[in-house]
């Protein structure tokens, strides 16, 4: 599966009130900030997230479930505290094992019990504090009884962090659906298909998608490149 499938689109859309109360469930925000919200989703577009209008040309008429949980999981990992660029680039090339993780907490069983999605940001540095290592561009699902070995043994290393994205995903889609339950509405399908991909070890897929501010000017993008 990839990242970046055209959006059908007869896909059920969100508007932008809805995807801002399911970001405030899913963080269990009672009284939220929506303008905070709101600078986040801007964030998240001027790197081409969760999608564009050239590969979606009814991105304006809202969210599809699938751009809702892009944007879902982008503020988490904006939350957790990393810069936009390498928010967007974990999201963007582990879409499936986010997926395959979320589908835990939305109703869908898994053999392994609920995942956690684990990241070993070891790569980063203290200079540039941007994520350069391959290895460091993954994100993990794990299960509750895997951290607790994981921790018995210290293998979690220096700067291991883990994400509750199932239960995020969980109070989120909640919310998004009014309070239906299941993963109904045009997420199941992309659940399955994200946890068979990941099955098949295809979570993380390495993207060629340009990073960077894309409301730069060929000028300036020019003159951004002669300077480094």
């Amino acid at each position: 599966m990839s990242t970046e499938n055209r959006e059908p689109v007869t896909q059920r859309r969100f508007g932008l009130a809805a995807v801002e109360g399911m970001l405030l469930a899913a963080f269990g925000i009672t009284d939220g900030d929506a303008p905070d919200i709101r600078w986040r989703i801007k964030q998240m577009q001027r790197h081409d997230w969760p999608d564009t209008t050239s590969t979606d040309v009814d991105l304006r008429k809202g969210y599809t479930p699938r751009q809702s949980l892009r944007i879902l999981t982008a503020a988490a990992l904006l939350d957790a505290g990393y810069g936009p660029t390498d928010a967007i680039r974990l999201a963007r090339e582990n879409e499936n094992a986010v997926l395959a993780i979320m589908a835990t907490g939305v109703g869908h069983r898994n053999p392994k019990g609920r995942m956690h999605a684990l990241h070993r940001p070891g790569a980063v540095g203290p200079a540039t504090n941007r994520l350069s290592d391959p290895s460091a561009l993954t994100l993990t699902p794990i299960t509750g009884a895997e951290i607790a070995s994981m921790l018995a043994e210290e293998q979690h290393g220096r700067g291991a962090m883990l994400l509750d994205l199932a239960g995020m995903a969980g109070r989120g889609v909640r919310k998004l659906l009014g309070g239906e339950g299941g993963g109904s509405e045009g997420f199941d399908a992309l659940f399955r298909e994200a946890a068979h991909a990941t099955t098949r070890g295809h979570g993380y897929v390495a993207s060629d998608h340009p990073l960077g501010d894309r409301y730069l000017s060929p000028r300036r993008r020019g003159a951004s490149r002669g300077a480094g």
